[in-house]
């Protein structure tokens, strides 16, 4: 991804301001397999983050979202988490899943694949890699 030096040079000028930001990229259409995805940890960028969540039915519904990241979801799970908080705490608090609207009642990758068909040796492997994205609804 050829935006994470760019946005991990924006995060380092910002600091030499003392202005501290943290940058979330949209992981667009991933298309790799878990074993072959870049190795976000390995990469000198501790402000940069990367979201590769989706909402399978938000993305059926229009062309326009078939690859795209659940940014903004995430975003306002890390608005709800108080600073000692691990959004990836399975706690009701960060629990996207809406049945009344249907939001994130089936939640996949931005490759367009429900998260469940991936084998949980290959979410541990983008977990430890260091991408951030939604598991199964409770």
């Amino acid at each position: 991804m050829a935006a994470i030096p760019k946005a991990q040079a924006l995060v380092e000028e910002e600091a030499a301001e003392h202005r501290g930001v943290s940058i979330i990229l949209e992981g667009r259409s991933f298309n790799g397999t878990a074993a072959s995805a870049l190795d976000l940890r390995a990469q000198d960028a501790e402000g940069v983050s990367v979201v590769i969540a989706q909402d399978l039915t938000v993305a059926a519904g229009n062309a326009l979202f078939n690859g795209y990241a659940a940014v903004g979801t995430f975003l306002g799970i890390a608005s709800k988490a108080a600073v000692s908080q691990n959004i990836g705490e399975g706690i009701q608090d960060f629990n996207i899943r809406d049945k009344a609207t249907g939001y994130f009642t089936s939640v996949g990758l931005s490759s367009k694949l429900a998260v469940s068909t991936y084998a949980t040796a290959s979410l541990t492997t983008l977990d430890s890699k260091g991408y951030i994205f939604a598991e199964t609804p409770i």
